[in-house]
């Protein structure tokens, strides 16, 4: 999700791996629905401006196989996220900090429930996002 052109990273990839060879991916997972989509990115790119974009797994799924890789395995795990270690793991500063945490509060009822997102006193304190792995092989 900090790649610039992750079709031509996963495309690079593909054109490194010898027939049979195995990419592994872990990261962040979008969710299908669009405000859910779009919230998560908001936060990210507000914590961290060098987040690009999470994406979907249809939309891993497709980048993969268009790359000429087969998707042999996937897994979608939850991560817990307490948020003052998030924001402190980014380096962001306390007008950062802020603008995120203001963000988390203000989260629509849908947001709050996919994502977990625990208020103590109106103020949040952690959050749970998706986690996607998926195992291609390149085929012969």
């Amino acid at each position: 999700h900090h790649f610039p052109d992750v079709r031509a990273a996963v495309a690079e990839v593909a054109r490194v791996l010898v027939p049979g060879g195995v990419f592994v991916l872990e990261d962040s997972c979008a969710p299908a629905d669009f405000a859910l989509d779009r919230f998560l990115n908001e936060a990210e790119k507000l914590r961290d401006p060098t987040h690009v974009r999470s994406y979907s797994e249809d939309v891993w799924r497709a980048m993969i196989e268009a790359a000429g890789l087969a998707v042999t395995r996937r897994e979608i795990f939850r991560k817990e996220h307490p948020l003052e270690h998030w924001l402190e793991t980014a380096g962001v500063t306390e007008t950062t900090a802020s603008a995120v945490r203001r963000a988390f509060a203000a989260a629509s009822q849908e947001a709050r429930e996919h994502f977990g997102i625990r208020l103590e006193g109106g103020r949040p304190v952690s959050f749970t996002d998706d986690k996607l792995i998926l195992r291609a092989e390149r085929r012969a």
